[in-house]
């Protein structure tokens, strides 16, 4: 695939005179700047994305920005920065805050394969742009789909960081559609749930499924924790927990296997009913897994009301585990959730050295490519039991 007309913002011209070369060899065209003010209207409009470093000199790439936010036709933007990870994410919530659609982050130097993969990402999220039929899914096929148990699951395995020792899976959903031609990405059939209030159901069809797997694997001589993301628009339901355990009956060894994981920007709308909700869940035997943390913009305080026995670190903390702040910003979370009575759980963990460091770091579970990749129903009993489902 050929790469799209591109706008390299950056005062070091060798950066520029590389980048350039390599989206030309990748069959795309380059503008390359060095003085931001020299940027037209014309360039903006002509460019589907723009490689901005964040140090312009007398001109910071926020002042570009902020200079440029009105123009009608403005490229995807890939921020750069030698500055530390953190700065990156801050500049690109910065950069959306202003209106503009950001691809991507990447600290320098510029690897220009994983450049190269931002520029051909079309859609928002990165991936490939999605067809018509999947972006308009409708409730009566979503609701059919879990009533016909068209959702699935797949496990991701997490390991004991100190031991090694597998100590359980995450639940991830899975729909492969016959209706709309193949598979559907979980965040659009989630937040359509959630759009068509199915979110209690689509939650009660998932637990109902790994709650059978875990007892079955339980026949086998497996015993294994699952867990499992709990939506935030279910918070508020006050007959979640009694459907729940009506669901999966009276054995509180089988509720203690499931944890759920609720997401940082659900915790922090923590009132009344929610929070009634997750005290609740933790009473019948269910554990709390506050998912995704530092990816949001919230206050400790509300999360501290969470009665969460883990605490699972944004993957954006296994990238910046390569910066000298990184592995003390990630000792100083484990801590925290010590502190809190919960455990610390590492994803996205990819390299060795980011397995290394989230040991020494202090946290107790990872999961990741490195660890091991989602297994569906077949994988999974093949490599656990030796056997296919």
């Amino acid at each position: 695939m050929s790469l799209p007309n591109v706008m390299v913002i950056d005062d070091d011209p060798l950066v520029g005179e590389a980048l350039a070369e390599g989206i030309g060899d990748r069959g795309g065209a380059c503008r390359t700047f060095t003085d931001p003010r020299r940027v037209t209207e014309q360039d903006w409009s002509w460019a589907a994305f723009a490689v901005l470093d964040l140090q312009l000199g007398e001109q910071d790439g926020p002042q570009l920005l902020r200079r440029c936010r009105d123009l009608p036709n403005r490229p995807r933007l890939i921020l750069v920065s030698g500055f530390d990870p953190m700065v990156l994410d801050a500049s690109a919530r910065a950069a959306r805050d202003m209106g503009f659609d950001v691809a991507g982050s990447i600290p320098k130097p510029i690897p220009m394969a994983r450049l190269a993969r931002l520029l051909v990402a079309d859609a928002p999220s990165g991936e490939e742009p999605l067809p018509d039929s999947v972006q308009r899914i409708e409730r009566d096929l979503l609701a059919e789909a879990i009533d016909r148990h068209e959702i699935d699951l797949a496990y991701q395995p997490q390991y004991d960081l100190r031991t090694g020792d597998l100590v359980g899976f995450e639940a991830l959903a899975r729909w492969e559609s016959p209706a709309l031609g193949g598979p559907v990405p979980a965040e659009r059939f989630v937040a359509a749930a959630e759009q068509f209030s199915l979110a209690g159901r689509l939650t009660e069809h998932v637990v109902a499924h790994a709650a059978t797997d875990i007892a079955r694997w339980a026949r086998r001589g497996f015993r294994s924790r699952v867990s499992i993301n709990l939506s935030g628009a279910v918070l508020d339901d006050a007959t979640l927990v009694d459907r729940l355990r009506r669901l999966i009956g009276s054995e509180r060894g089988l509720r203690e296997r499931i944890t759920f994981e609720l997401t940082e920007t659900a915790a922090a709308r923590l009132r009344d009913t929610a929070l009634e909700t997750l005290v609740r869940l933790r009473l019948a035997g269910f554990g709390l897994s506050l998912d995704d943390f530092g990816a949001g913009q919230n206050r400790f305080d509300r999360l501290i009301d969470a009665p969460i026995t883990e605490l699972k670190l944004d993957r954006r903390f296994a990238e910046r585990l390569a910066t000298e702040a990184g592995p003390r910003i990630v000792q100083g979370l484990a801590a925290y959730a010590h502190a809190l009575g919960a455990k610390c759980v590492a994803e996205g963990i990819e390299t060795q050295a980011q397995l290394l460091s989230f040991r020494e770091a202090g946290c107790d579970i990872g999961q990741g490519w490195l660890l091991g990749k989602p297994m569906g129903p077949r994988d999974f009993d093949r490599a656990m039991f030796g056997q296919p489902r």
